[in-house]
């Protein structure tokens, strides 16, 4: 991996300082700031940093499993293409997984799924995997099955903590302002407060920049 700040140590100086500021702000447990920096980072398509910064989360409190499941859990927001050199990148730093293994059973993802979307939003997503016809009811069904079936129920990371990871994905990924809105509503209902979540916000401006900085914490003021 090349430090491309070889190249300019001035900037590189610069920016390891607006990092230890920005770090220095935020009073969030450091597992849950590395866990919201390399969400970022997936989301921000920057392997490269993602890569050099799991050591560091490593050794301050966060498991190769939780690395592991921060990625199965991104690759349903930013998508198979934009996560697949990621897993590659945790690879070559932790080695082969050493997870718990996926559910095959359909049904069981749908059920499983379903009771944890409605554990987080509330009884009204009860029976969202059904809702619509034709693409929108597949896409409700898969969304419920997948990305919470598969994801959210597996038990390396609570609730709160995948609320406050989806959070940094989509803020970073931008664009994306209707689920937005409603993940940080989710996230405030499981034990993120506001004022959390804005630390957590101005934790990643270094990497997000000022513009998506500024929309998120409007998104979260508004929410």
């Amino acid at each position: 991996m090349e430090n491309i700040y070889e190249y300019d140590e001035q900037f590189g100086k610069r920016m390891a300082q607006f990092h230890a500021e920005t770090e220095g702000d935020c009073t969030a447990p450091a597992r849950e700031k590395h866990l919201a920096i390399m969400a970022c980072l997936i989301a921000c398509g920057s392997m490269n940093m993602f890569e050099k910064h799991i050591p560091r989360a490593i050794s301050e409190g966060v498991t190769a499993e939780e690395v592991r499941e921060l990625l199965y859990q991104a690759s349903a927001y930013v998508g198979e293409a934009r996560a697949y050199d990621f897993f590659a990148a945790a690879g070559r730093i932790l080695g082969p997984a050493q997870v718990q293994p996926f559910n095959p059973d359909k049904a069981e993802r749908l059920k499983a799924g379903e009771q944890a979307q409605t554990d987080i939003f509330g009884e009204g997503m009860r029976g969202f995997a059904g809702a619509g016809e034709g693409a929108d009811k597949i896409i409700h069904s898969r969304l419920v099955s997948n990305c919470f079936g598969d994801y959210y129920t597996r038990g390396a990371i609570d609730y709160r903590v995948r609320e406050l990871i989806t959070v940094c994905i989509l803020l970073t990924l931008g664009d994306v302002k209707p689920q937005l809105t409603s993940h940080i509503k989710a996230a405030v209902a499981n034990g993120n407060s506001k004022d959390y979540l804005k630390q957590i916000v101005l934790l990643l401006q270094p990497y997000n920049g000022y513009p998506r900085t500024l929309n998120a914490l409007s998104a979260i003021e508004s929410a």
